[in-house]
């Protein structure tokens, strides 16, 4: 188990509870990978410096606490300048993660799927080349963590021959991806062809849309209360008053979302963009959820998908109260009210979707 310090970060202009949110988001992400958090920290600043991201005496006072915990990483939950992250670890004297690095290495111990492995390592390669140090390569070269494959090579130094490498794998499977995209049009065509509807389950990460999915259709998805335990799209088919449909679980959404990530995963988000009903799935218990619905509808937006119907999905409502539920409702328009895993508000659901369907036909 890898051991790491934590480092929270709040700007003076920026939401408090917004931050604390995200600070907790990045040790839920930590505990995925089971990493032991030995220590954090927590930093109000005025404005990020440029060399530093911290002053130069908050980054020694960190650094006495990191010394005396000895982590084998540190964790930033920011998004670090390749300049930052040198100079960091310079200072601490061992490897820094940033908030997007580590999501990436979440989605790449989750990924399953030939497809997903590729988009993982593409996004991977591509967050490490600016931030290549020896110090990260050497702790590649001990972990396994991706890095020791591009140290061989004599005559250069390692970090050189690691940069040529890396933008040769990149290219390749850049390559890779897109002739499998381009399989995936043409089975999306084949779909639409077939005329049954597709409905895509969407929303924030650890939302419940796998247990719904097996709740739906009887399927057999892996499920865990961990963050992004679903990473590849998963189709299943569910007959529903003689009608044929076809339930698409998807990607999980987070805050801050990596662009590397977005970008290498762009081909299976925009199977989202077939859909002919969207069910945005939030988790009704979550006091932030108003924010998780937000995040999730910002990448549907980029995607091109906010003409495409949609229904919420208030999942895991039996922990919640009437008066709770009478809140969501009024900040919602179409709203239905659910328990995946209890399976209660499934015939609700059904019935709502049939009707949406419906009326795409009429």
């Amino acid at each position: 188990m890898s051991k790491v310090f934590i480092v929270g970060l709040r700007m003076n202009k920026d939401d408090q509870h917004e931050a604390l949110e995200s600070f907790s988001e990045l040790m839920q992400l930590a505990r995925t990978l089971d990493m032991e958090i030995v220590g954090k920290g927590f930093q109000v600043i005025r404005e990020p410096t440029h060399s530093h991201l911290l002053g130069k005496g908050k980054v020694e006072e960190l650094a006495q606490e990191i010394a005396s915990l000895n982590p084998e990483r540190v964790l930033v939950d920011f998004e670090l300048s390749p300049l930052q992250c040198r100079n960091l670890e310079e200072s601490w004297g061992r490897p820094v993660l940033d908030r997007h690095g580590l999501i990436i290495e979440v989605f790449s111990k989750h990924a399953t799927t030939s497809e997903g492995k590729l988009q993982v390592e593409l996004a991977l390669l591509k967050y490490k080349l600016p931030r290549l140090s020896g110090r990260n390569l050497a702790y590649d070269q001990q972990t396994g963590g991706g890095g020791s494959a591009y140290l061989r090579g004599a005559g250069e130094r390692a970090i050189d021959i690691a940069r040529r490498q890396i933008r040769s794998r990149i290219r390749v499977l850049e390559k890779k991806i897109e002739l499998v995209a381009r399989h995936r049009e043409i089975k999306s065509r084949r779909r639409e062809k077939s005329d049954v509807p597709l409905v895509s389950l969407v929303g924030y990460t650890n939302a419940g849309k796998s247990t719904l999915l097996n709740s739906l259709t009887g399927a057999n998805v892996l499920t865990q209360n961990k963050l992004f335990s679903t990473l590849d799209t998963t189709v299943r088919a569910r007959i529903y008053e003689g009608q044929k449909i076809l339930f698409a679980d998807t990607v999980g959404f987070i805050r801050n979302l990596p662009v590397d990530l977005v970008a290498a995963f762009r081909s299976t988000l925009e199977e989202v963009l077939s859909s002919d009903v969207i069910l945005h799935v939030f988790d009704a218990t979550n006091p932030d959820w108003e924010r998780h619905i937000e995040v999730a509808q910002g990448i549907l937006d980029d995607l091109g998908a906010s003409n495409i119907p949609m229904l919420y999905v208030a999942n895991k409502s039996d922990l919640v109260s009437e008066e709770k539920q009478k809140e969501i409702s009024s900040h919602l328009d179409d709203v239905v009210f659910v328990s995946a895993l209890e399976r209660r508000g499934l015939d609700m659901l059904l019935g709502k979707l049939s009707q949406n369907l419906f009326a795409l036909k009429v």
